[in-house]
């Protein structure tokens, strides 16, 4: 469990922006976690962002605790928040982030925030840094797949929960995923599916090339970005992605 520390543990002398900060934010918490801890936990709906001042944290990988992405900061003046997206909504999380190894942050709550973009410009360049940075990386995936803009793709967001294809509905648009995660719906319940096991991200390619029915039903499992290509497109995705519909063909439907 997370314990409480000081700001001198970790040899930052009083009067710093540190102190300031955590005296403007009135219900903060340094806290200390240990190795594999979670900071942050998928679906949590906690809107709190964490500023990690020394430690290193991994992102988990869906239903594993294998981590996927790893920050490591060894230096309190380069700190780096996690789950800042909370700062711009109300959505749930969208990937859980465990501690690596001894880890020092600062817990602030949402409404922080505007303090800190208001009074603190040393850590508003930090957390725009970290805005743009996840603007580049959608911008970049999206850039790859623009030849499928080309062809009529347009640009969508689902919410969580919401509904992306449904099984017995004619399959007349095809989906390719971006950003978030997606869940497939059956009687069973919700099964979060392996994105990587995706080809290029499309769901259910098979029944769009084949002019039938969607055989699965689909929904945002966190806030997403698609592409939707109309069936208008049809013959154009398979001139520009022959790859798509021969493994449509060899694998059925994915």
């Amino acid at each position: 469990m997370a314990q409480e520390f000081s700001l001198e543990d970790l040899g930052i002398p009083s009067g710093s922006e540190f102190h300031r900060l955590t005296e403007r934010c009135e219900g903060s918490r340094l806290l200390r976690y240990d190795d594999g801890e979670m900071l942050v936990e998928k679906g949590d709906a906690s809107r709190e962002v964490l500023l990690i001042l020394r430690g290193g944290y991994v992102v988990l990988r869906e239903n594993s605790n294998v981590g996927v992405a790893q920050g490591q900061i060894a230096d309190p003046s380069a700190p780096e928040f996690v789950g800042e997206l909370a700062y711009l909504g109300h959505s749930r999380r969208s990937a859980s982030v465990a501690a690596s190894g001894e880890t020092f942050a600062l817990r602030l709550e949402s409404g922080h925030m505007d303090t800190i973009m208001e009074e603190f410009p040393l850590f508003t360049r930090i957390l725009c840094k970290q805005f743009a940075e996840r603007l580049r990386k959608t911008t970049e995936a999206l850039t790859e797949s623009q030849h499928l803009f080309d062809l009529g793709g347009e640009r969508v967001t689902k919410s969580a929960g919401e509904t992306i294809i449904a099984k017995g509905d004619p399959a007349d648009t095809l989906y390719q995923l971006i950003e978030g995660t997606v869940v497939q719906v059956s009687a069973e319940g919700e099964t979060p599916i392996d994105t990587k096991k995706l080809f290029m991200g499309f769901l259910d390619p098979a029944s769009y090339l084949a002019d039938r029915a969607y055989t699965l039903t689909v929904k945002a499992g966190t806030d997403a970005t698609l592409l939707a290509i109309d069936k208008r497109a049809q013959f154009a995705v398979v001139r520009s992605l022959p790859d798509l519909a021969l493994r449509s063909l060899e694998e059925g439907i994915q």
